[in-house]
């Protein structure tokens, strides 16, 4: 198996380990709203923006030396 493969495997592991044991109803604040969610599901949420951040600046990187 690729490095990168297991490197990826044993990562989400973590995380999905780590959202389990956050099941708990947590109060968030945000601007002008204010509202209760589960931890996992706000960890969920924000892994899966960070991700969507990654992709895009990699994306962008590989758009840039493509061009040059």
């Amino acid at each position: 198996m690729n490095a990168r493969i297991v490197i990826l495997i044993l990562l989400v592991i973590l995380a999905v380990v780590f959202m389990l044991q956050n099941k708990a109803a947590t109060p968030i604040q945000m601007l002008f709203w204010s509202f209760n969610m589960p931890r996992i599901l706000l960890i969920l949420i924000l892994l899966l923006v960070g991700f969507t951040i990654g992709y895009v600046v990699r994306d962008i990187k590989s758009r840039k030396k493509a061009a040059e």
